[in-house]
Parts: C-alpha cells; sequence; structure tokens
C-alpha cells in the first residue's frame, strides 16, 4: 500500500522499474557506478531512487549529461524507509566498503532482491544467483548485467522469495542468543 503511494509521489509508472539505492555517502556508496549501469541499460523503464542525504549536484549533472536524468530521482533522506523499499523493484548496494550494510538485510527482509558489491560485509548473506548477486564494486558493466537478469518479474519474485527467507533467519533474538552463548562461553572459559 504504502509502496504505491510512494510511486505515485514520484510519478513512477506501473511498467517501470524502480532500483533503490541509500546512502548518506553517494561516493562511499558508489553512486557514480550505479548511474554508469543505468546509462549502460538504455532502457527508459528502469529508474533510480537514491535515498539520503548527500550533495547530489554531480550526480545529477552526469546523469544529465548521460541522458538518464529523467531516470534518476533524489528523494533526500526519508523517515519511513520501509515505504521506499515497498516501492522498489530492486535494492543495489554498490559500496566500495561497508562493514556491514543494515540495508541490506532490510531490503532482503522486504522481499527484495539485492545486488551488493563483494565489498560490503552483508554479501557473505548472499548466495549469487539464487537470493541475490553479488557484484564487483567498480563494475558498472556487471551491475547492468545482474539488473538486466532481473527483468522477468518471475525472476524478481523468486530471488525476492528466498532473500526473505534468508533475512528471516537473521533476528535480533537470534543476534542476542548467539552473544549470550559467546559471552557464557568467555565467563566459563571455554573458547572452542
Amino acid at each position: 500500500k504504502y509502496g504505491m503511494i510512494i510511486r505515485e509521489k514520484y510519478g513512477i509508472k506501473p511498467d517501470e522499474l524502480v532500483l533503490l539505492f541509500i546512502s548518506n555517502d553517494h561516493k562511499r556508496k558508489n553512486l557514480q557506478s550505479v548511474l554508469e549501469a543505468m546509462h549502460r541499460l538504455k532502457d527508459k523503464r528502469f529508474r533510480l531512487m537514491a535515498v539520503g542525504d548527500d550533495n547530489n549536484a554531480p550526480y545529477i549533472k552526469w546523469a544529465a549529461r548521460s541522458g538518464i536524468g529523467e531516470q534518476i530521482l533524489f528523494t533526500g533522506p526519508q523517515r519511513n524507509i520501509e515505504r521506499y523499499f515497498g516501492a522498489a523493484d530492486i535494492f543495489v548496494f554498490s559500496t566500495n566498503y561497508d562493514a556491514f550494510g543494515s540495508a541490506c538485510l532490510e531490503a532482503m527482509a522486504c522481499g527484495l532482491p539485492v545486488i551488493a558489491s563483494r565489498t560490503c560485509g552483508a554479501s557473505e548473506l548472499i548466495r549469487d544467483g539464487e537470493n541475490g548477486f553479488i557484484i564487483s564494486a567498480d563494475a558498472p558493466e556487471g551491475l547492468a548485467d545482474r539488473i538486466s537478469a532481473l527483468d522477468p518479474v518471475s525472476r524478481r519474485v523468486e530471488i525476492g522469495r528466498n532473500a526473505a527467507e534468508t533475512a528471516a533467519r537473521y533476528t535480533v533474538q537470534k543476534h542476542l542468543a548467539e552473544i549470550q552463548i559467546l559471552y557464557e562461553r568467555v565467563i566459563n572459559g571455554r573458547f572452542s
């Protein structure tokens, strides 16, 4: 429901495919590579929704010069990010480095196929081609190929379902239980 409201708010047509990119540091999260992948796709059905707080000006300028300016939406920072996950078809996380990238796990939990760089710690959750895709951080051609591979809705649904099943195994309760076991081992001197 909220996803449709977001799509309507930004004028996204039902047949358009939304790539979601979330960042407060566009350079480190490698927005330029995503823009270059969009340019390579040469498919006006793809829209990129960039959510976050950073200087968008150089990216807006590059997109306009490259002929994809109308396909890019800069939303600024958003509070109810789950609504943006609901509006998206694919989550892209092409970061140059991120220790984990909780947005990847959140996107997976929402049933979105995720394309993440192998320099993101969250890529360890992804089984390439099964519940998402892993790419090189600075390889727009590989990113464009993976986006194209997710064009058929059946493929997005299959990978998104697998992503949600993976994310369901990573609950806060499970994490806290594992930390408690670790602490008990440390306290009792059992490290094996």
